[in-house]
Parts: structure tokens; sequence; C-alpha cells
């Protein structure tokens, strides 16, 4: 399921609402006449559609008492259909001829065209590396001769070269 910092609705309903709006922007915007997004090929808006199908297919049957079968069902098609939608915002509603403003018609967030503010850090930072699990390494850094190892005040993160 959905993150507390995704973009994509974490409640059902408010699932259905979002992806029935971006299926329903799309269609509006590849079909003439204001066919502006003609690049996006018919085939993928196609599998867009199926995949809002099946969700809806086994979303509507959970709007009333129903079996923790029919939620299990739910649940699976729901994720089928979340990795349709990120595999398909991500390739073609992220880049131009796409707006701000469509994407904020869509609920899909912008991206912030401004640089986050970074302090320069002058302290020595010591650090040590340890492998947690297959190909994932930790990091864990501090001000050289701190007798604690919490972040560093004014440190955002660390970058190895």
């Amino acid at each position: 399921m959905s993150r507390a910092r995704d973009y994509i609705p974490s409640h059902d309903a408010d699932f259905e609402i979002w992806f029935k709006n971006i299926r329903d922007y799309v269609a509006l915007r590849t079909t003439p006449p204001d066919d502006t997004w003609n690049y996006i090929p018919q085939s993928v808006i196609t599998e867009l559609n199926t995949a809002y199908n099946d969700w809806d297919t086994y979303y509507v049957p959970t709007l009333t008492p129903h079996t923790p079968a029919q939620t299990t069902d739910k649940n699976n098609a729901r994720a089928r259909a979340e990795r349709v939608i990120r595999a398909f915002v991500q390739r073609f509603l992220h880049w131009p001829p796409v707006t701000d403003g469509d994407r904020v018609n869509m609920n899909i967030p912008n991206r912030s065209a401004t640089r986050t503010q970074h302090h320069e850090v002058t302290d020595v930072v010591e650090f040590e590396l340890k492998l947690n699990h297959i190909r994932e390494i930790l990091v864990n850094f501090w001000v050289k001769g701190q007798t604690n190892m919490a972040k560093p005040p004014n440190h955002d993160g660390a970058l190895i070269i």
C-alpha cells in the first residue's frame, strides 16, 4: 500500500476517485479534438484503462458487507493498479507537454524547481560502514571527537566519493 508521503492516496475511496480522475484526464488529452498528448501509445492507455477496470471490479464488492477473500482480491488489484500508475506517471506525466497545471488537475505533485538549502559543514567527520543485508550498506557518521553518535546539527547526510 502507499506510504505517508506518497502521492497515491492511501484510503481506497480516495484512491478510486483519484485513479478515475487520472484515467478520465488522460482520455480527454489523448482523444481528438484535444489530442495534445498524442505521443502516448494507445497500448499504454489501454493498459491504464484495464488496470482501472481491474481495480474497480474488485473494489465495488467491498463497499457492502463482504468476505475476507474479497478484501484480499481488492488489495491485490490495488497493488497491480499502483504498479501500472507509477510506471505511467513516471514515463509520461512528469515531462512536457504535460504542464504543472495538468499535474495539479490530476493531483500529481509537481517537482520543486528550487534546490534545498544546505549548510556548508567544516567539521571533520568520522564514519563506519556496516553490511546489514545483501545490497545494503549502513553508513554511520559523527563529528570527530564527539562522544555520541547522533547526527550532528546542520548535517543533512553524507556524500561518499
